[in-house]
């Protein structure tokens, strides 16, 4: 999350015109951040890099997206890691998330095999832009205004959900 920030203020210094107001978990308690959400308005909104615990040291659970959104649900909120994808936001640019032990073990024999001619190797993670279809529709998004290449969550069909349960 820090990293995250870092990266932003960075990028930010080129938008003098926009108003920033950072959400830090190291500054705030969790009331502390819904009285913030709460107090949005509707030309606002939320990037949510991510967030574990609080100034208070109290871990932050999946859930609290959830409340966040109960607080202010128009807020348009976007993801830069996923986290609140699937409750508070409504889609992001974000990392495509796999398996990487065999990749971490490939790197981790060749350093074996050879420390005096290794190569240190930085593999990074590609984004894609990935969006809740369920949340575009609570706020009136339209599937035309996106990515062409976007993935879009679509809640399941009632019969993806209980396929298992249906006789022919």
């Amino acid at each position: 999350g820090i990293i995250m920030q870092s990266t932003l203020r960075g990028f930010l210094q080129n938008y003098n015109d926009l108003k920033v107001n950072f959400i830090d978990g190291r500054e705030l308690s969790f009331i502390d951040v819904i009285g913030n959400v709460r107090s949005m308005e509707k030309d606002d909104c939320i990037l949510v890099g991510t967030w574990k615990f609080d100034k208070s040291g109290d871990y932050i659970f999946n859930n609290a997206s959830a409340i966040l959104c109960e607080v202010n649900p128009t807020i348009p909120v976007f993801s830069l890691s996923s986290a609140s994808l699937g409750s508070w936001a409504v889609g992001g640019y974000i990392p495509r998330y796999r398996n990487i032990g065999k990749d971490l073990a490939d790197v981790t024999i060749d350093y074996l095999s050879d420390t005096y001619n290794y190569k240190k190797a930085i593999n990074y993670v590609s984004n894609e832009y990935r969006f809740d279809g369920k949340r575009m529709k609570e706020l009136n998004i339209n599937e035309a205004s996106l990515p062409s290449d976007c993935i879009i969550n679509k809640e399941p069909t009632l019969y993806d959900k209980y396929k298992s349960e249906f006789y022919v």
